[in-house]
């Protein structure tokens, strides 16, 4: 059923096509792709292990990617984030991922951590664009 969508909607040229696709979704990946659809959102990694850097060898532009960054590294601190985001951002500057958490932010995550995460994708990633969260002294 997802091809005669796919097919409708590209007649309207539209060639974007995501999925909410939570879980681990490696053997659904070709199916979807064969159907038209080419995004995937969140690209769970902490919970089911997907790895946005594996998937892009393997599918290369095919197929697109929102999210696939590990919430729960959030948590663990500022060098583990950093790495996190540097090991991203050859994704980033190739296209067609939109890197962001691979769902909403854990409650265990400090403040000041999430503030660092933000400054590493501003920073590694050159994104500044709605990033500003509101900040409180000793942030850095």
């Amino acid at each position: 059923q997802y091809r005669r969508i796919t097919d409708l909607v590209r007649r309207y040229g539209i060639d974007v096509v995501w999925l909410d696709c939570d879980g681990k979704i490696d053997l659904l990946i070709p199916l979807w792709l064969e159907a038209g659809v080419n995004c995937m959102f969140p690209l769970e990694v902490g919970t089911w292990g997907e790895d946005p850097v594996k998937l892009r060898q393997e599918y290369g532009r095919d197929l697109l990617i929102m999210g696939g960054f590990d919430k729960h590294i959030l948590a663990q601190g500022k060098a583990e984030i950093e790495a996190e985001v540097r090991r991203l951002a050859p994704l980033v500057e190739e296209g067609g991922y939109i890197g962001f958490c691979d769902h909403r932010v854990p409650p265990d995550v400090p403040y000041t951590n999430y503030l660092h995460y933000l400054d590493c994708v501003r920073t590694i990633w050159g994104h500044d664009i709605n990033l500003n969260p509101p900040q409180y002294a000793g942030h850095r």
